[in-house]
């Protein structure tokens, strides 16, 4: 138990249009306020070590293991995130190589790394085939080891999703039904919301059951598409359909929230899933008997091979030209209309109603037309400056007959990365290119192309020597007009100007 007494506020909203709201992904966590803890604590008492506590100690000890085995560090990296889901310690290297590849996903640990455990006892022992007490004893074992995994991993969305629909499909074989795997599904989902409703605002937690049902749904499909009489061939068929399914079902998400697409995922993910289920089958037996003392060097040795091999073909991919198509972006009805038009393609080409679907394709293809040349034509075409709220410095944003033209001047790396550049990249098309200022005594002079200038004195701007025409101020959600023009300097928001 400790003791923290230095004040907690209020996590503010964010202050530049398009930044990165903090403060309602916590809030989708139940926590509002935050803390700076500094050397105001103290510790009042030690408590029971609880089972969380003793599975951390147990996570740190083996990612000591891992750290003596492995000496690539690149391949501890993976290894660690992989095995046990500690992403802590991966390097940015590392983590970008694993994103534009696509393979992002085997990093965090999820229903992959559950269904391969999963898959792995029902590989050697068919429970359909044991007696009554038999069968309900393995699978019983199978369902804590799954549960004592997911809490050795840290208990994310992803696995706890997974877990808890392996937990119910082991449940219905030990009484010898052939288990739904959409009612597990949909249980599971269910159970999560009940004990944390605001689960459904995570991305992880969407992520995970768009990939599944797209799994489900429409891999069966795509598989059917093409059948090789090659075992080989088949088999390199089959991961890729899986992988083209769930990227489906998942691409207006990635694109919503991360704004890039990995190019070449469908070709790494061929190597990447069955590369993943080796190390795993390979790497938690490893872990859970160094923990008994025994010299494993040499099989760790083999391990650590086979993380680096798997690593090199991962930065192959990374490096390839056009690995990672960046600055898509989607608003939320965007991304809404293209899952319509992902399900509406499948139910148009595998139900027998097709004129009924082809129609409401159609609809969604009309409204989402429509709703962009909507968006274009509403756009102001009036000469605009946008200045940012930063912690120190300057950066500001003109734009002049549809071009876009910026400038900064003292800002940190951080704030233009998280404060400046989320705007720059979604509302520049046409990018002007950089304005050139000038300091004369306390003012700041801005040289337009069009020979214009742009004035700030005191933190109140100018266009010519001219006031501009309206105000507004960014509340932390949307732009605010301001009842005069005399611009403040951006003391709690950014502020926009109209000339």
């Amino acid at each position: 138990m400790v003791l923290i007494t230095s004040p907690y506020e209020r996590i503010t909203s964010p202050q530049n249009p398009r930044e990165f709201d903090y403060s309602a992904y916590m809030a989708n966590e139940g926590i509002y306020h935050s803390q700076f803890v500094g050397d105001n604590i103290q510790v009042l008492g030690e408590g029971p070590p609880s089972i969380f506590g003793k599975m951390q100690d147990l996570r740190g000890r083996m990612l000591g293991t891992l750290s003596s085995w492995m000496k690539d560090r690149a391949a501890f990296e993976v290894a660690s995130a992989l095995l046990i889901g500690q992403k802590s310690s991966l390097s940015e290297e590392v983590g970008q190589a694993y994103a534009s590849a696509g393979a992002m996903h085997v990093l965090a640990v999820s229903g992959l790394h559950v269904g391969i455990i999963y898959g792995f006892f029902l590989l050697f022992f068919k429970p359909a085939g044991m007696p009554v007490r038999a069968r309900v004893l393995y699978l019983s074992i199978v369902i804590l080891l799954i549960w004592a995994y997911a809490l050795l991993t840290g208990m994310s969305a992803s696995v706890m999703r997974a877990a808890t629909m392996f937990t119910l499909m082991a449940l219905a074989q030990m009484k010898s039904r052939t288990s739904s795997v959409f009612n597990a599904l949909a249980l599971s989902a269910l159970i999560l919301m009940v004990f944390k409703p605001n689960i459904i605002f995570a991305v992880g937690f969407q992520l995970s059951y768009a990939a599944m049902l797209g799994i489900l749904i429409l891999q069966p499909w795509i598989v059917k598409a093409w059948l090789p009489s090659n075992r080989i061939v088949y088999y390199f068929w089959e991961v890729t359909s899986v992988s083209i399914a769930a990227q489906l079902a998942t691409l207006p998400l990635t694109l919503y929230y991360f704004n890039v697409y990995p190019t070449y995922s469908l070709f790494t993910n061929l190597l990447v899933i069955p590369g993943a289920f080796l190390i795993m089958a390979i790497g938690l037996p490893l872990l859970l008997l160094a923990l008994t003392g025994l010299d494993l060097s040499l099989l760790a040795r083999v391990l650590e091979v086979i993380v680096k091999a798997l690593n090199e073909v991962i930065f192959f991919i990374h490096r390839l030209p056009g690995a990672q198509r960046e600055g898509v972006f989607l608003s939320a009805g965007e991304a809404i209309a293209l899952t319509l038009m992902i399900w509406g393609g499948y139910m148009l080409l595998s139900s027998n109603y097709k004129k009924t679907y082809a129609y409401l394709l159609a609809t969604v293809m009309m409204v989402l037309v429509l709703s962009k040349a909507s968006l274009w034509l509403s756009a102001s075409t009036a000469d605009e400056l946008l200045v940012y709220r930063l912690s120190k410095g300057l950066a500001v944003d003109y734009k002049e007959n549809e071009a876009h033209y910026y400038f900064h001047f003292g800002a940190s790396l951080k704030d233009l990365e998280y404060k400046v550049l989320p705007n720059r990249r979604r509302s520049a098309p046409n990018e002007g290119g950089w304005l050139q200022g000038r300091s004369i005594g306390d003012s700041l002079v801005l040289a337009l192309p069009s020979h214009g200038l742009l004035s700030s004195k005191g933190g109140l701007w100018k266009f010519n020597g001219l006031k501009p025409k309206e105000v507004y101020h960014y509340d932390g959600h949307q732009w605010q007009k301001m009842s005069g023009t005399e611009a403040p300097g951006p003391t709690t928001g950014a502020v926009k100007l109209i000339f």
